[in-house]
């Protein structure tokens, strides 16, 4: 089982999924992030209108190639999702056959099992694990 890593955030109810949802970020930090409707990931990630119920998830980026809201990414009825938050850098999805999209940051694109997310100098896969139900 990962162990999930605390992020900042305000008590939301859970998003029930068959799944656990979990980011596995370059530097080998993995967070569970399914009892979040959506996570803001970035150097120092904020709050903007209607983000209250939203996880934070900082990262270290020493060269500053992440925006300080560089991305959100949530988990909806039909999976989970990316945003771009108006990053200065830009964010790409990059698909499990090695095509890239830019993501848009007027819109969410969907994301599937084993893609990656590309922004700034720093790359987070988005995995699909089972969830372990006990009776």
């Amino acid at each position: 089982m990962v162990e999930p890593v605390v992020v900042e955030s305000v008590v939301v109810e859970p998003v029930t999924d068959q799944r656990e949802w979990v980011l596995c970020f370059d530097t080998g930090r993995r967070v569970a992030f399914g009892g979040f409707p959506v996570v803001l990931i970035g150097r120092d990630p904020t709050w903007g209108d209607g983000d209250d119920a939203a996880g934070l998830i900082t990262i270290d980026d020493p060269e500053r190639s992440v925006s300080k809201t560089h991305l959100a990414i949530g988990v909806g009825p039909d999976g989970p999702w990316v945003c771009d938050r108006n990053s200065t850098n830009g964010s790409t999805l990059v698909q499990t056959d090695g095509s890239e999209t830019p993501i848009p940051t007027d819109g969410r694109l969907p994301l599937t099992s084993g893609t990656y997310v590309r922004f700034g100098a720093r790359a987070v896969q988005v995995v699909a694990m089972a969830m372990e139900y006990q009776s």
